[in-house]
């Protein structure tokens, strides 16, 4: 049944959909095979960048420095990552190739420079930089230059910069309302609009990442407890979905790459930090890292063009 709802000044139409449809409109399926997912962990005494394949065998480390590494995403063709490292005295922004090889800088500005995400087309990166005093969204070409202020709010913090896969715009976390939630802007920084509902007071969304067919996004809410759940609304922001409500506790980091690989989230069943997989409908949950003595997190599978 269509209903008519207003949104951030502008009407559009909301279809009541059930999850297992969801699922069936979602991009194009990868080919047969475990896959790959690019995650982190301090199992090696810090944080570095890691692979292993997708069911959670042949784990093998691509970064190996005494600073920390975090927060890994794939190139759209599967061939670099990009992530953050505090190896310069700040936390900055470095792409290598899938195999760990030709580690580079990409930026150096004081202040902290975090969550790196690729345009569709390679071309691009958008990040989190506290450059200017609070966290803003910034984007660069894809080797560093021609770094700009993308969101120039600067009464707020905005961080977690997802681009959707159709390139149209980029999603974030904000604080601007005064509770933290999620928007999208045009990646020329325009149409900023947010997604989330007015929440209760103490709750917060947060971790964007878009479905690939750039239609859903998968979120992270935090409610007055504590307590983390990874939820999908439609790009509009008027369906919601919790899709971990029947896990463990602490849900987050989710990442969503196609409509045969379940959705990857981060958890912590025993107080660690543990590498988890999904069903769209919340079915099939799996510990795929099950490694209990360390921390393992933020993973992302490998693009299908390229995946082992």
């Amino acid at each position: 049944m269509k209903r008519l709802m207003l949104i951030a000044g502008f009407a559009v139409l909301a279809l009541s959909i059930t999850l297992p449809a969801l699922a069936q409109t979602a991009g194009a399926a990868c080919a047969a095979g475990p896959g790959t997912i690019a995650f982190t962990s301090d199992r090696a005494g810090n944080m570095d960048v890691y692979l292993m394949d997708g069911d959670g065998e042949n784990v093998r480390a691509l970064t190996d420095d005494a600073a920390d590494d975090y927060f890994s995403s794939w190139s759209p063709d599967g061939e670099h990552i990009v992530f953050d490292s505090d190896r310069s005295g700040e936390y900055e922004i470095y792409t290598m190739n899938a195999d760990g090889a030709d580690q580079t800088q990409l930026t150096d500005a004081s202040g902290s420079d975090y969550f790196s995400s690729w345009s569709p087309d390679g071309s691009m990166i958008a990040f989190a930089s506290r450059r200017d005093g609070d966290f803003e969204i910034y984007i660069m070409n894809a080797d560093g230059s021609e770094q700009s202020n993308l969101t120039n709010l600067p009464d707020s913090d905005e961080t977690q910069p997802a681009w959707a896969p159709d390139g149209s715009y980029i999603a974030f976390s904000s604080d601007q309302d005064g509770d933290q939630a999620i928007y999208v802007i045009t990646p020329e920084g325009e149409e900023l609009t947010r997604l989330s509902p007015e929440n209760d007071p103490g709750v917060e969304d947060f971790f964007p990442a878009w479905s690939p067919d750039s239609l859903y996004i998968l979120f992270t809410r935090e409610d007055t407890d504590g307590g983390q759940d990874v939820l999908l609304m439609t790009f509009e922001g008027l369906k919601e979905e919790n899709i971990t409500e029947n896990a463990v506790d602490e849900n987050y980091f989710a990442s969503w790459r196609d409509i045969t690989r379940p959705i990857l989230f981060t958890s912590e069943p025993d107080g660690d930090q543990e590498i988890f997989s999904i069903n769209l409908d919340g079915t099939g949950l799996r510990n795929i890292s099950n490694n209990p003595e360390f921390d393992d997190l933020d993973p992302e599978w490998r693009p299908c063009a390229r995946e082992s």
